[in-house]
């Protein structure tokens, strides 16, 4: 096993056969699917860590639920028993409604608010009492707030169910952080300690959720550290044990961990190797010490005449080989990257293509951002879940990721990297919200953009004078990006189809679709895939334009953009639903409009009417030229 210096290898991973003999394992054997990886972690921080402490929560809050019930209804005798208000008393099992039950025990007063088949336990600490009963408890009694009601009732939907029937495609990154989301939102709402008789510590459950978040990450990385892996085995171990009556996804459990112990056995026997390799490094190491002394007052100058270059580091998604036209906007944006403006924004509608061009921008510029391109989603719904799973993603890349760690400090964990680099560039796709969520105005707002080389592009629905009120840095360049000119989109289709086909139906379809690129994208995908004709395939699009564009999805700029963009229909829907939040009465002037040719409508044509509307409000408001810009504006 030893090479030509002397030096032992690391072996390779084995395993023995049927036959009983040693075989080598190809890097593919020994990996487990990610989303299988997931799914086990989230397993164990809900089962192993939360819910042994909701089921002693659920146990203390039924049966002082009991007692107040016995002394004011008396609900354990059936000869006094005074049926209790709703508020106060709700349950759900019909089979125990008997008017001449009673209830002798907080446990049969927990089985009143389950299903028939759950109520097969005789103590709520059983271990027969299972997570769903703990979770229907929680969601269905009336003892706790309708906060835990409401969340009890998601931790079942989207952590319980889809974690017993497992469905590999379920387990995203996203996905795995709005799990883990969830498990911290119910700890933060259960009560204090000393309220709960210190069943429990809600600063300890957040710790080992935590650990839990970040060693999972962990799990997916090429290099695992082994007491991860065998912690993780451990706990699976006490998993299956627990849930194995309550599951169907136990057996998919076991084939990650027998994979999980090949990997671990694989990495005991490298470190005996490596043991072997330490002793002889230390004799190697200790002469090459008396070396390395001799000259390091002389390395230390060199360093200080000729600092270190930093790698230049290129994270962005692949360049778009059907991207056309946008000359002016692009030698606008390089002109302005060149000479270091820090802050540049692109709007426009949704589909109009500005992910595209700031995509294209990076290419073009790659080589003059010595520190790097950065890419960053930051679609804001949801709690930041996007843009969390994007930032944990950049700073894995970074090796930025520490355990000590939490979401709150990723945007630091992210921006002190970049404030260390040379000149870069960072692209922040998708801010749509015009509220910024703290986490989004730490980011496009911190003091970190000032003491770094780092330039900012913005891609955003928002129109520029909203962007320019909710980005606080100064000097701010804004671009409204606008669709395709006749001849650009009529190249683009030529690109995107590789047909050949007649100019003038060309430009009528690029025409009948406003030149919206995402539109375009769609037909091209139909006319592609169909081998359709061009003047059919026009003359249909003017009798079902919606129903034709639904039959292909557009192509996808990026890996993290949402599918839901990648379809007219919902982009447009997304579009409408902004101007009605920015103003009610544009909407309405729009549907008005959407009866009148496109090209030149007089403004004059915007008016409050006659006969009078019947919508007092729009009435007032067409009545107001500045109201009236407002809605030419939007």
């Amino acid at each position: 096993m030893a090479t030509s210096g002397g030096r032992k290898r690391l072996i390779q991973p084995t395993i023995l056969n049927q036959a009983g003999t040693s075989q080598t394992l190809s890097q593919e054997d020994i990996q487990v699917a990610d989303n299988g990886k997931r799914h086990i972690v989230i397993g164990i921080a809900f089962h192993n860590v939360l819910l042994p402490k909701m089921k002693g929560y659920v146990d203390f809050k039924i049966e002082k639920h009991y007692k107040q019930l016995v002394n004011k209804y008396n609900i354990d005798d059936s000869k006094k028993f005074k049926r209790p208000p709703a508020e106060h008393f709700s349950p759900r099992n019909k089979d125990l409604q008997d008017p001449n039950y009673s209830v002798k025990s907080h446990h049969e007063l927990a089985k009143l608010y389950l299903e028939p088949h759950m109520t097969k336990f005789t103590k709520i600490t059983d271990e027969s009492f299972d997570s769903s009963a703990v979770l229907n408890v929680m969601s269905n009694a009336s003892c706790f707030s309708k906060k835990e009601n409401n969340q009890a009732a998601e931790i079942r939907r989207i952590i319980r169910n889809e974690w017993a029937h497992f469905n590999e495609s379920t387990w995203s990154d996203s996905y795995y952080l709005k799990c883990f989301q969830l498990m911290e939102n119910m700890v933060e709402m259960m009560p204090k300690p000393e309220d709960v008789k210190n069943l429990f510590d809600k600063d300890q459950i957040k710790q080992k959720l935590y650990k839990w978040r970040i060693d999972g990450l962990k799990l997916m990385e090429r290099n695992v550290d082994p007491d991860i892996i065998s912690t993780v085995l451990d706990e699976c171990r006490k998993l299956i044990k627990s849930v194995s009556s309550e599951i169907e996804s136990v057996q998919e459990i076991r084939v990650v961990m027998d994979a999980l112990n090949c990997s671990l056995k694989t990495l005991e026997l490298n470190q005996q190797e490596l043991k072997e390799d330490q002793e002889q490094l230390k004799e190697e190491h200790l002469l090459i010490k008396d070396i390395q002394g001799q000259h390091t007052t002389r390395l230390q100058t060199l360093e200080n005449e000729f600092p270190k270059p930093q790698n230049a580091f290129f994270d962005i998604p692949n360049r778009n080989q059907f991207f056309t036209g946008r000359i002016k906007i692009l030698k606008s944006l390089t002109s302005q990257l060149n000479s270091s403006n820090k802050m540049i924004t692109i709007s426009g509608l949704g589909g109009v293509g500005k992910t595209s061009v700031a995509l294209e921008t990076c290419w073009a510029m790659k080589e003059q951002f010595p520190g790097g391109i950065y890419w960053l989603t930051a679609d804001t719904g949801g709690g930041d879940i996007a843009l969390k799973s994007s930032l944990f993603s950049l700073a894995r890349r970074m090796n930025q990721i520490d355990p000590s760690i939490d979401d709150s400090k990723l945007v630091d964990l992210v921006t002190s990297f970049l404030v260390g680099r040379e000149r870069c560039l960072l692209v922040i796709d998708n801010l749509d919200e015009e509220e910024f969520t703290p986490m989004v105005n730490k980011l496009v707002n911190g003091r970190w953009i000032g003491e770094s080389k780092t330039s900012i592009v913005v891609t955003s629905r928002l129109k520029p004078d909203n962007l320019k009120e909710s980005l606080t840095f100064s000097p701010l360049k804004t671009h409204e990006l606008e669709s395709f000119s006749l001849e650009e989109g009529t190249e683009f289709l030529r690109k995107r189809t590789e047909l050949n086909f007649d100019k003038i139906d060309a430009e009528g379809i690029v025409f009948e679709l406003g030149g919206l690129p995402l539109a375009l994208d769609q037909a091209s995908a139909y006319l592609k895939v169909s081998k359709g004709s061009l003047t059919l395939y026009l003359k249909r699009l003017k009798a079902e334009k919606l129903k034709l564009l639904s039959r292909k999805k557009a192509r996808s700029p990026t890996e993290e953009v949402d599918a839901t963009r990648l379809a007219v229909s919902t982009t447009w829907s997304l579009n409408m639903s902004a101007i009605k939040e920015q103003c009610p009465e544009a909407k309405e002037v729009m549907y008005a409009l959407a009866y009148l040719s496109p090209r030149g409508i007089p403004r004059t044509i915007i008016n409050s009417g006659s006969p009078t509307l019947r919508n007092e409000t729009l009435s007032e408001t067409l009545m107001d030229d500045f109201d009236v810009t407002d809605i030419i504006l939007v």
